[in-house]
């Protein structure tokens, strides 16, 4: 999504990534870090290419 957005500005406010992410059924250090990453880069795309009320990346982190 980042890559995207960087390369087309068009498309800045006009495409969403919902992005899921069901609980982990693990316990660990390797979760807890997978977790963490994706966390911080929805954040870091959001503040980056979002505005009032659009956020580019949605991140959903529990299950459907």
């Amino acid at each position: 999504m980042e890559q995207l957005l960087i390369q087309h500005p068009e498309w800045h406010g006009k495409v969403v990534l919902v992005q899921i992410a069901n609980p982990a059924r693990g316990k660990g250090k390797d979760v807890k870090e997978v977790q963490s990453d994706t966390k911080a880069t929805a954040k870091r795309i959001n503040e980056r290419f979002g505005k009032p009320g659009y956020d580019p990346v949605i991140l959903i982190e529990e299950p459907l």
